[in-house]
């Protein structure tokens, strides 16, 4: 009787071993296609800009998975039954919100929380309707304009929810990530002032962009946006948008039309064609290639790249 209940215990043993195997396996092969993981608590961040914030404060006190993968465009990625297999594990969930993720409702009544801390980075912060910025083509169903980490203002504010559900669900670790916060506080703060330096000496104020993602920048810096499509880039744009776009061009004299680095530059070049303007880039950063990681970039060095094309673009004089 001993002797079987040894079998027993010895088989339940090499079954967990084996489990554990089988998921430290699995792990290290996905991870090759995902952004780089740190350690300790688990958090699953949805997108780019959450993941980098969260990175940040939570440093090596954290283990931070971004959800959707590098270059994936990220107002239609959806998770497989495997990424919410996954994000059970997560002792923390952190979500843009305003809409980014129409999803995530559904995902969080299919999940165990009750040991999880969820996170929406822009609670309680002031939101622009998704229609602000008069594109021609936005989803009925987009109340929002979720892009709210495109202004550095009120990007210290979802990194401060960030620190609250961090501290949280980890309360030893408090005090660490709340220097880490205010030191990125600090360096969104120096952001601004940058931004403001640079666009309260541009000449223009008219930033004619393919996809509706920069109305909060817009809104903080006074500067005018003109999309071609709309908060979510997920349509076309009609021939009437590209016609109203081409004549806004001419009509105030712009010189340059902003694409996206994760997107083809076809809808750019036709507008610059017809108005003998050029191309640059505005990133709004909801996603990053992998490119973009393997160089060492991040939400600040792509948030400074954009500060130089717009003062390119918009006519800076000191």
């Amino acid at each position: 009787m001993k002797l079987r209940k040894l079998y027993s215990v010895v088989s339940l043993v090499l079954i967990a071993v084996l489990a554990c195997s089988l998921t430290g396996c699995k792990d290290s092969s996905q991870t090759s296609n995902q952004y780089p993981l740190s350690s300790k608590i688990t958090v699953y961040a949805t997108l780019y800009p959450v993941y980098d914030f969260t990175k940040k404060i939570g440093g090596d006190r954290v283990s931070v998975r971004c959800m959707v993968p590098p270059g994936a465009d990220p107002h239609s990625w959806e998770p497989s039954p495997q990424d919410l297999a996954e994000l059970q594990r997560a002792q923390v969930l952190v979500y843009n919100g305003a809409g980014m993720e129409p999803w995530i409702d559904k995902v969080l009544g299919a999940l165990d929380t009750k040991s999880m801390v969820v996170v929406e980075a822009t609670r309680g912060l002031p939101l622009l309707p998704a229609d602000t910025t008069h594109s021609d083509t936005h989803p009925h169903d987009q109340d929002w304009d979720p892009h709210v980490w495109l202004d550095p203002v009120l990007a210290q504010d979802m990194a401060k929810n960030i620190a609250s559900g961090l501290s949280t669900a980890d309360p030893k670790n408090r005090g660490f990530y709340e220097k880490n916060c205010a030191q990125l506080v600090q360096k969104l703060e120096n952001l601004d002032r940058a931004y403001r330096a640079v666009i309260e000496k541009c000449q223009k104020h008219d930033i004619v962009v393919t996809h509706q993602a920069f109305g909060y920048m817009a809104r903080r810096y006074g500067l005018n946006q003109q999309a071609l499509m709309g908060v979510s880039a997920e349509a076309e744009p009609t021939p009437s948008a590209m016609a109203r776009i081409t004549e806004f061009c001419r009509r105030n004299d712009v010189h340059y039309i902003f694409f996206e680095k994760t997107t083809t530059p076809r809808l750019a070049q036709v507008i610059a064609e017809e108005t003998g303007a050029k191309v640059l880039v505005l990133d709004p950063l909801g996603t990053l290639t992998e490119e973009q990681l393997k160089a060492g970039e991040d939400y600040f060095s792509i948030m400074y790249s954009n500060l130089e094309n717009l003062r390119m673009a918009l006519g800076y004089e000191p």
